[in-house]
């Protein structure tokens, strides 16, 4: 949708309706205006981030940046880019219940969106690897891993692993439960999550 409006709008109706848009939020009327068409997925993750961020207790998709991501055994390209320092962002949506990343399709060389819904869980798991402070989401799925992405080789791995910074683990969003995939209204100073994340 932030694609389609700035792709729409010249800088100057951009710059109009902006100051309607986010009268309220000026740091997020800013990054809008800041969004380059050069640098377009990158300047749109920034106001992306910092708008999820402003939405407080609203807030219905957290962002976490993700060091490497597999499906099944083949390691998944990252977009040039998307991130920060050759990392991607994974979004954890609790509006659509769906973990969702970019990737690059190799044989297109374009960027696909790689999206993980609830109904393709079977169970997650949280390692953590205390040697190298790196924490393992592992995404048990009912289908194989391939079919969430056409450029990766045919095979019957059914599971997707995400690989974290540990400090990053902390920045999971408190309503996702990493055992059984559910979504639930815990309040924001819950921490039993946090402390089941790093535990388990």
């Amino acid at each position: 949708m932030a694609e389609l409006i700035c792709r729409m709008l010249p800088g100057e109706m951009r710059q109009l309706y902006a100051q309607m848009w986010f009268k309220q939020y000026p740091g997020c009327r800013d990054d809008f205006i800041a969004i380059r068409d050069v640098e377009f997925e990158t300047d749109c993750r920034k106001f992306v981030n910092n708008m999820n961020e402003r939405q407080l207790e609203n807030r219905s998709v957290y962002s976490v940046l993700c060091k490497e991501v597999y499906l099944g055994l083949q390691k998944v390209n990252c977009p040039s880019d998307d991130g920060d320092n050759g990392m991607f962002w994974t979004d954890f949506s609790l509006g659509s219940k769906s973990i969702s990343f970019f990737a690059i399709d190799d044989e297109n060389d374009v960027w696909e969106t790689v999206t993980i819904r609830e109904d393709a869980v079977l169970q997650t798991q949280i390692l953590e690897k205390k040697e190298s402070h790196e924490a393992i989401l592992l995404v048990q799925l009912n289908k194989p891993a391939c079919t969430l992405l056409l450029s990766v080789d045919q095979s019957d791995e059914k599971y997707v692993k995400f690989i974290y910074d540990e400090k990053n683990i902390l920045l999971f969003p408190r309503f996702f439960s990493p055992i059984t995939f559910k979504w639930k209204n815990m309040v924001a100073s819950d921490s039993s999550l946090i402390n089941r994340l790093c535990s388990a």
